[in-house]
């Protein structure tokens, strides 16, 4: 009797190990980008708001970038996307330029995205912005970095990412103009200002990885963080 027991233990691990669904890592893919343009606040506003459309909606991720304009004073009081919070990810002070970057993210829009952000006092200048979105993104991974140089002609920026498959996404401004995304790089939406939110454009290794950029001479700054993919349900073939 034992010896039937356990071959039907068996025989019933080998059968749901063949017709249960497993679980895969569904790939990131690019959704949608601000176009380029004119993409920026007047001088000396407490807010300021944009619209972009979001096509996913299985597992979208929404991303904005944005710097104050002649201020190193971090100002923001809150940033929303169709009034829900945003997190911010990660923002970068440029002496050199007296400019202050930021990067938030929020899971789960779709449609058309209305993002307002706050400041607690006027701008000294413009509010730029920029956002991006992509589909079948699980979350952020822990990392994340933020760079400014001063006076060169290229910047390569460097994170380490904990998770197999992650993409990394980061805004980046060129302060001499002529922005050209270099390699494992792809610039989404360049603005005649020089700046552009940009990705690694596919899957990367667990480990350091890099976006890089060459431009005109001035500074250069880079805010950037790391995502990684859903996991879904495949469907076995019988």
């Amino acid at each position: 009797m034992k010896k039937y027991l356990v071959i039907a233990l068996l025989l019933s691990v080998f059968l749901l190990s063949v017709f249960l669904p497993k679980l895969s890592l569904a790939a990131i893919v690019f959704d949608n980008a601000l176009p380029a343009g004119n993409n920026y606040s007047n001088s000396g506003v407490t807010s300021v708001t944009w619209n972009q459309t979001v096509t996913s909606t299985a597992n979208s991720a929404f991303f904005d970038g944005f710097w104050l304009d002649a201020s190193i004073v971090d100002k923001v009081s809150s940033v929303t996307a169709n009034g829900s919070s945003m997190t911010r990810l990660t923002s970068v002070i440029d002496a050199g330029y007296n400019e202050i970057y930021f990067l938030y993210y929020i899971p789960g829009v779709s449609g058309s995205v209305t993002t307002t952000v706050n400041l607690s006092s006027a701008a000294v200048d413009r509010i730029f912005y920029l956002s991006d979105s992509y589909a079948n993104v699980g979350g952020i991974d822990t990392t994340s970095t933020a760079q400014s140089t001063v006076d060169v002609t290229s910047l390569t920026t460097t994170m380490t990412t904990s998770i197999a498959n992650d993409w990394i996404v980061e805004l980046n401004r060129a302060g001499g103009g002529g922005l050209t995304a270099g390699a494992n790089t792809v610039a989404r939406n360049v603005s005649l200002g020089g700046y552009t939110m940009a990705d690694s454009n596919g899957p990367l290794s667990a480990g350091s990885n890099s976006l890089n950029f060459t431009f005109g001479s001035g500074h250069d700054s880079a805010v950037m963080a790391a995502m990684y993919p859903v996991a879904a349900p495949v469907v076995n073939a019988y």
